[in-house]
């Protein structure tokens, strides 16, 4: 193509509504394209691609748009302060490469032409736009650049000249005045400082006028001028003055003698003119004067009371006691002291605070308990009486009524209540409680209705009778056996062994009205399980199994788990044992629900396990 001869820039500026500007020349590529936006205040800032502006199309010769700013920019629409600049941006390069052959591409030719030649455009523009140094000038590129910056360092200055130019024209203009001005520079300070007193004066030249015809008047004020001064200040005031001179005069007329000979004391003041004639306070008022101390105050305080009594004034103090001790105090009504109670105690007597029953008139130091007056309480339990076995023939409750009828036995160490009976012969440590309870057996203990109670170390709670010895028995059941434990109904019903040797309670010793203790079953989660000695098992596989048997060391006790197995899907099952009932192991190879029952054999030392499938019968 041909690169015609247009400079590849294009400048624009705003109007606070076009947002769409055109570039005329060719760019091959977005980053050829160089966008600056210069700011109301000179400053330049280049502006970024698909944040502040878009180009519209690339590779078109006769160029394309712009738009800014778009959305997301920081920017606002170009004001008419403001101007926009689009400019083709080259790198400095020649990247084609041409080989010895007999053919030449004119078209690829031709492109590395155009691509110098808009070089060359873009550094022309640059060169028109930069400061030049005419041809035969004997200025160096060193001495402009210094210039320049010397230029750049005072533009404020420079700024401010252009600014009154016109007057600096008019100075030049008059060079002598102002030679002549230079030469009095001093007086012109000096005129310059009062400038604005010479104003004043120039509006008062009348006034100026009138005071050089009074001149020596002028004078006369001059020798007093501190004196008017202060009259200036005060100016309220001598008006105020002026306008009581009357009873002023009438006051210093009362107050101010003048005379050779002292005044009487109703004067305060005492001009002499045969001597001083400077004013004098009188005598009687000099003294008085002359009496009142350094720093005295107005408002003293005359007199100091306590409780209405003044105090001494001693060199201007008053000295107050504070009472720090009790011995310092007086005792007034109704305050007592060791000394008035001392011996007070003796006029108690039963015609006072305490009764007659509690009081021992006798005595001259105690009027409160003797043991005398214990003696006499002694009877006054005798107005006691019950209607029912605690009143003895008498009608007098006795200390050994008291216990009799708390042990009930002829005894020591019994106790019986609601109608028990402790008895027996020289039997003690008993206790009884309910009606028809008889207790014969030392140590031996009866609760209930009709409990019996005839062996030693006997328990008997209920109806029931024990008649051997270290035996319990809770409900209505007998025995005569001794060391056996009896619950519910029947002879011997619930047998256990209390004699020292241990096990589990035999099946035929539990009562028919005795039920066994339900036994709760755990169930089993999980693919790695360990079972628990003497448990009941359920277990619904998810996997294959492994069960982990516990480990027994007490083998006088009988061991045995049961497992009870819901085999939905079938699953390899480690039964955790390789010891098996039948000498075969069970067989899990179909789905079905099993009971796996373990039970340790000490003659083995081991855990044998055996299992039975469980349905319908068919």
């Amino acid at each position: 193509m041909t690169v015609s001869k247009n400079t590849p820039v294009n400048n624009y500026t705003g109007n606070g509504s076009t947002t769409t500007f055109d570039f005329d020349f060719l760019i091959n590529a977005a980053s050829e394209l160089v966008v600056e936006k210069t700011k109301s205040d000179g400053e330049q800032v280049t502006l970024t691609l698909d944040t502040d502006y878009s180009i519209h199309e690339i590779g078109d010769e006769d160029g394309s748009y712009i738009t800014f700013p778009i959305t997301g920019s920081s920017h606002s629409v170009l004001g008419s302060d403001e101007k926009i600049t689009l400019s083709l941006c080259l790198d400095i390069e020649q990247d084609k490469e041409y080989k010895n052959s007999n053919k030449l591409n004119l078209e690829v030719l031709e492109g590395s032409l155009d691509y110098l030649t808009r070089i060359a455009q873009i550094q022309n523009r640059q060169i028109e736009r930069s400061v030049k140094i005419a041809e035969g000038a004997v200025v160096t590129t060193q001495e402009l650049g210094r210039n320049v910056n010397v230029i750049a360092d005072n533009i404020d200055a420079i700024n401010a000249v252009n600014a009154i130019k016109s007057n600096v024209t008019a100075v030049a203009n008059n060079t002598t005045n102002i030679n002549t001005l230079a030469s009095i520079n001093s007086d012109i300070t000096t005129t310059a400082n009062v400038a604005s007193n010479i104003s004043s004066v120039s509006d008062i030249t009348d006034d100026i006028t009138t005071l050089a015809d009074i001149t020596d008047e002028i004078g006369t004020v001059s020798n007093i001028y501190q004196g008017v001064i202060l009259c200036a200040a005060n100016t309220d005031n001598i008006t105020a003055v002026a306008e009581n001179m009357e009873d002023i005069q009438t006051a210093c007329e009362s107050l101010v003698y003048y005379g050779e000979d002292e005044p009487s004391a109703n004067y305060k003041l005492w001009i002499d003119p045969s001597g001083d004639t400077d004013p004098h306070f009188t005598s009687t008022l000099k003294n008085k004067i002359d009496g009142i101390a350094t720093g005295a105050q107005v408002n003293v305080i005359e007199d100091v009371k306590v409780n209405g009594t003044s105090l001494t004034v001693t060199s201007k103090a008053v000295d107050i006691t504070v009472p720090t001790d009790t011995d310092d105090l007086t005792n007034g009504a109704g305050f007592i002291t060791s000394s008035d109670i001392a011996g007070k105690q003796d006029t108690i007597d039963s015609s006072h605070k305490l009764s007659a029953d509690l009081i021992d008139d006798t005595s001259t130091t105690n009027k409160f308990v003797s043991a005398s007056d214990k003696t006499t309480w002694n009877g006054k339990q005798d107005a006691l009486t019950f209607s029912t076995g605690l009143t003895n023939t008498s009608g007098t409750i006795t200390v050994t009524d008291y216990y009799d009828f708390i042990k009930n036995s002829a005894s020591s160490g019994n106790f019986a209540v609601a109608g028990a009976e402790c008895n027996g012969s020289g039997s003690t440590y008993q206790i009884g409680i309910g009606h028809g309870t008889y207790i014969t057996g030392t140590g031996s203990i009866g609760i209930g209705n009709g409990a019996l109670a005839q062996a030693n170390g006997t328990i008997v709670i209920g109806s029931a009778s024990a008649f051997g010895q270290n035996t319990i028995i809770l409900g209505q059941g007998t025995t005569s056996a001794s060391n056996e434990f009896v619950l519910g109904f029947g002879t011997n019903g619930l047998y256990t062994m209390l004699d020292g040797t241990t096990g589990l309670i035999p099946d035929a010793r539990i009562s028919s009205n005795i039920a066994r203790a339900a036994q709760s079953v755990t169930t089993l989660s999980g693919t790695s399980i360990t079972l628990t000695d003497n448990s009941i098992n359920t277990l619904t596989p998810t996997g294959n199994t492994t069960f982990t048997l516990p480990t027994i060391s007490d083998t006088t006790k009988f061991h045995q788990i049961l497992v009870q197995l819901d085999l939905s899907t079938v699953y390899t099952i480690d039964l955790g044992t390789t010891t098996y009932f039948g000498g075969s192991a069970p067989d899990l190879s179909t789905i079905g629900n099993y009971n796996l029952i373990y039970e340790y054999d000490n003659a083995l030392s081991a855990w044998v396990v055996g299992c039975v499938e469980k349905g319908s019968a068919s």
